[in-house]
């Protein structure tokens, strides 16, 4: 059994890490990354610091922030179990396909191209209710062999996405309209 490590919690624009409902990370009594004051985004409004502080969130840091370079996602994901990514919306995102990669677990928000990234209760969880993330992120962090299941899982669907089979896909496409 690989050691257990720290979730990576995701972000994307338009909301910045403290738009994330702090209660659901602190019940967890894991420990988090996230940084709640990070530079170029908006200041933490005023009604998230006490619950931030409750949750002794505040000193973590959040690595997966918008502007994060590639070699720093990479860096935390090879420190981490989990991408927890609750989006307001999402294309395709890269953040998600490098997770993959990586071997982690999704649990995402059950929007835009994250439906193509995760087998439902295969290698992640697809979230549209705020209030089931406390559960998914439980399920896995509780149980050490679903958790690695579900990243064995993520190592095979990334491999849906490698440029080999994406050229495939083209040439096949490309090929029926002559």
């Amino acid at each position: 059994m690989e050691p257990r490590k720290n979730p990576a919690l995701g972000n994307s624009v338009p909301q910045p890490p403290w738009a994330k409902n702090p209660k659901d990370l602190g019940r967890l009594g894991e420990p988090f990354s996230f940084s709640p004051e990070e530079p170029g985004l908006p200041p933490v409004p005023e009604f998230r610091k006490p619950e931030i502080a409750r949750f002794n969130l505040a000193r973590a840091h959040h690595p997966c922030s918008a502007g994060s370079l590639k070699a720093e996602v990479l860096e935390w994901f090879a420190q981490s179990d989990i991408l927890f990514m609750p989006s307001l919306s999402e294309g395709l995102p890269v953040v998600g396909v490098q997770a993959l990669a990586k071997g982690l677990a999704l649990v995402v928000s059950k929007i835009g191209g994250f439906l193509d990234l995760v087998n439902e209760g295969q290698n992640g969880f697809l979230i549209d209710n705020p209030d089931q993330y406390e559960d998914a992120l439980r399920q896995l962090l509780d149980d050490p062999q679903k958790l690695s299941r579900f990243k064995k899982a993520s190592r095979k669907k990334a491999e849906e996405f490698s440029i080999k089979r994406i050229v495939d896909r083209y040439e096949t496409l490309l090929s029926t309209c002559r």
